[in-house]
């Protein structure tokens, strides 16, 4: 590709002082979007994580952000092997990370990723802007049942529809009833109302619930009216967001 003064841009650039950062205990990427390809690449790109793995610092990084890039199968599973070894994270962000990748390749670098955080204990997972429905749910099954401490989950503009509601909230209450979410967000999808519907037994489970937002998903008067039902167990609300939706009267 060129960028605008007409030049050839490289895809990969090996300099992990550019490709990534680590402050404090946190881990961003901070590249311009591109797609990373390669097993060198990724290996380039965590080399931080890697050292940190080779000094015993198991417990460097609280906060993982793999958002910002979109990786290939290939790519994936060089982060796959080092997440099992990273101990104390509490938050993985894998937001947008299947952008441009053909269905197949995304639906398989989210359940290679999946299930390399399986066993993470993870308080917080970001989801967002993976654009493959019910698919790309169902290949973060692993990770969302494996982790069985998630207080905060987010899948902000998924393209999910009912079937996606179904699976989260079969996936999150399969590690017992009440969940502990305390943060849930699942803005811009194509929920519908039986979108809706599917997700009230996660609320109605989950009596720690304080920030919900459930906006512009489509959800007509009956979905809203589960949905307030379902919430009347939820004591500790602070923020709820249904806006964009089409209730009625």
């Amino acid at each position: 590709s060129q960028n605008s003064n007409g030049r050839e841009r490289k895809r990969e650039r090996p300099t992990v002082s550019v490709l990534a950062m680590s402050s404090g205990s946190s881990f961003a990427l901070k590249e311009e979007r591109k797609k990373v390809e390669t097993k060198e690449a990724a290996q380039a790109l965590f080399k931080s994580l890697q050292e940190a793995i080779d000094s015993k610092e198991f417990t460097k990084f609280s906060s993982l952000k793999f958002s910002g890039m979109s990786f290939s199968y290939e790519a994936a599973k060089v982060l796959a092997e080092l997440l099992p070894e990273l101990k104390g994270v509490d938050v993985l962000d894998v937001s947008d990370i299947i952008a441009g990748q053909e269905t197949e390749e995304a639906r398989k670098v989210l359940k290679v990723l999946s299930g390399a955080a399986k066993d993470m204990g993870l308080t917080s997972v970001l989801m967002n802007e993976n654009a493959l429905g019910s698919n790309g749910i169902a290949a973060s099954e692993d990770l969302l049942k494996g982790n069985k401490n998630i207080k905060e989950l987010s899948f902000n503009d998924c393209g999910l529809e009912s079937e996606a509601g179904k699976l989260i909230s079969e996936y999150i209450l399969s590690n017992g009833k009440p969940s502990k979410i305390e943060k849930f967000q699942i803005f811009n999808n194509c929920l519908t109302s039986a979108g809706a519907i599917t997700l009230c037994p996660l609320f109605e489970n989950s009596p720690l619930l304080a920030d919900i937002r459930v906006s512009s998903t489509r959800i007509s008067r009956e979905g809203g009216e589960a949905i307030a039902m379902a919430m009347v167990k939820c004591r500790n609300l602070v923020n709820v967001d249904l806006s964009d939706d089409s209730f009625g009267k």
